[in-house]
């Protein structure tokens, strides 16, 4: 699966799923996005706006509505591997489809309720989380409730702030905060931002450093 450099697993599909699934066949409708996602990429990778934004209205269809084995979408899969050709398509899937994707939540039962906002955050990609915002991500509704979410290393309090408050980005709890996010909102458990806050400060003190980073160019506008 994929792992944060502090040791915590990321709140998205495993890799080994995706393959699994890729290999199995799976439902027709996962084979489907899984393929629409690779044309995307290699038209991105080609860096022809104009075949890339043709491939976004041939298979509009599809992105907007399948889903894949766990329920992801396409720009869920973008921000999960988040390469910088995955980056750069889903600025161009945000253009296109706009908050109708951008707010789309996993359907299935174990991550059920986290849209492509809740794995940025886990990524602490700053600036893709402005990318978000600016773009007019809900940073008050969405609440990332599914199975997998229960466990107590990948619990982070469901709602984008309480997120942002036990990961220790201060800066994006000021974002949401001022787009309007409530933090007094209770989660499943009872716990609000300030509990989450609590939380994440307890963990970053029994984590291990975290290696440096290497210095990418950033492919958010």
């Amino acid at each position: 699966e994929i792992i944060l450099v502090t040791g915590v697993q990321t709140c998205a599909l495993p890799i080994s799923d995706i393959s699994q699934a890729r290999g199995m066949g799976g439902k027709a409708e996962a084979a489907s996005i899984y393929a629409v996602l690779d044309e995307l990429l290699e038209l991105t990778a080609a860096k022809d706006a104009s075949l890339l934004e043709a491939g976004l209205r041939r298979h509009a269809s599809i992105i907007r509505t399948c889903r894949g084995a766990v329920g992801e979408t396409v720009l869920h899969l973008c921000f999960l591997f988040g390469s910088p050709v995955h980056k750069v398509l889903a600025t161009h899937l945000v253009k296109v489809f706009g908050v109708e994707l951008i707010d789309a939540e996993y359907s299935g039962p174990e991550y059920h309720g986290e849209v492509a906002m809740h794995i940025a955050l886990v990524n602490k990609d700053v600036e893709a989380v402005r990318f978000l915002v600016e773009a007019g991500a809900d940073v008050v509704r969405p609440r990332a409730d599914g199975l997998f979410f229960k466990k107590e290393e990948v619990y982070f309090g469901e709602y984008p702030l309480s997120f942002a408050a036990c990961l220790n980005l201060f800066e994006l709890v000021e974002l949401f905060a001022a787009h309007g996010a409530n933090a007094n909102a209770q989660d499943s458990q009872g716990n609000t931002a300030l509990h989450m806050l609590v939380v994440g400060r307890s963990r970053a003190r029994q984590a291990p450093p975290a290696s440096g980073a290497r210095d990418m160019p950033s492919p958010w506008p």
